[in-house]
């Protein structure tokens, strides 16, 4: 039951109460930002999802802009900031679900099997695997520079290839994966390879949208068409990293953290595992297991219709 209250006190309220409202505006707008800056909850996920699809649309609601860093705003690069497991726990699996839990005790399952420190999240666009495939690579060479020449060569055995070269993704609207073409792309990426470290490569969109349509490209000469399309943007299938293997002599592998599998009902110990010799198991990592299953250049974790990067 709600207090009296004489006249005088309800006009005095009608009076403060424009103020108080945009005090509380603004402390919400505060506080969504400091959110934003030092914890990305999910709430303020859904804020900045909204506030990309309505900026795609030609246009940005200021009240959502308003909640976000300009930072926030800019287009996601192929290969984003790595993350540690419990950073990229913390930041996909936070909101302590039954599912959430299942999938974060899954993915610390894979890491230590794997013994992955390194998670790298990659631009969602279609071209996740062939991102995911690009930090790998970058890595790789990386840890192991002797390295660098084999992959140069394999590059260049395919620039004269008279296949025809993948074509454009008609949503893109960046530059780097708008305006390209064969020659460019291998030009690119073959001088910055031989030029740059592999760290200063990380963090250069440009080359990376060049070395994934060459990954893209380079795959889809053996690969069957419903696994890896020619168009940019057209998701790829799994068992692409088969032939990803195969062409560029790597022990790379694809671990399923979400997604319907066989290992589902045995529980979030184990998980369904894609090698490069075209075999798949089931890895229960309560069992015993050889050196040689734990092992792997990189592993590509399938994160739903989503792939990311462990190392």
């Amino acid at each position: 039951m709600s207090i009296p209250q004489d006249p005088s006190q309800q006009n005095s309220s009608s009076y403060y109460m424009p103020w108080v409202t945009l005090a509380c505006s603004l402390t919400a707008g505060v506080f969504a930002y400091v959110m934003y800056k030092f914890q990305r909850t999910p709430v303020m996920e859904k804020v900045e999802k909204k506030a990309l699809e309505s900026l795609n649309a030609g246009h940005l609601d200021p009240a959502l802009a308003a909640l976000l860093p300009a930072e926030a705003l800019q287009a996601p690069k192929s290969l984003q900031n790595p993350m540690t497991e419990k950073t990229f726990i913390d930041h996909h699996y936070g909101g302590k679900t039954p599912d959430a839990v299942f999938f974060a005790t899954r993915f610390s399952s894979i890491g230590r099997f794997f013994k992955l420190n390194t998670f790298v999240p990659v631009r969602g666009d279609g071209n996740c695997f062939v991102n995911a495939a690009a930090a790998g690579l970058l890595n790789k060479i990386n840890k192991d520079p002797s390295y660098l020449s084999k992959l140069i060569a394999i590059i260049e055995a395919y620039e004269n290839s008279p296949e025809i070269y993948v074509q454009k993704d008609p949503s893109a609207k960046e530059d780097q994966h708008i305006n390209f073409y064969k020659t460019k792309d291998f030009r690119q990426v073959v001088s910055k390879l031989t030029q740059l470290h592999p760290t200063i490569l990380f963090e250069d969109d440009h080359f990376n949208a060049a070395f994934t349509r060459i990954l893209r490209y380079i795959l889809t000469h053996s690969a069957p068409e419903d696994a890896v399309s020619k168009r940019c943007g057209t998701e790829i299938d799994s068992t692409a990293v088969w032939d990803l293997s195969r062409i560029f002599d790597l022990n790379a592998k694809v671990a399923v953290v979400e997604g319907p599998t066989p290992a589902d009902s045995q529980g979030p110990d184990s998980f369904l595992v894609t090698y490069g010799d075209m075999n798949q198991s089931i890895i229960d990592t309560k069992q015993r297991h050889s050196d040689t299953e734990k092992t792997a250049d990189f592993v590509i974790l399938r994160k739903s219709g989503h792939f990311v990067c462990g190392y």
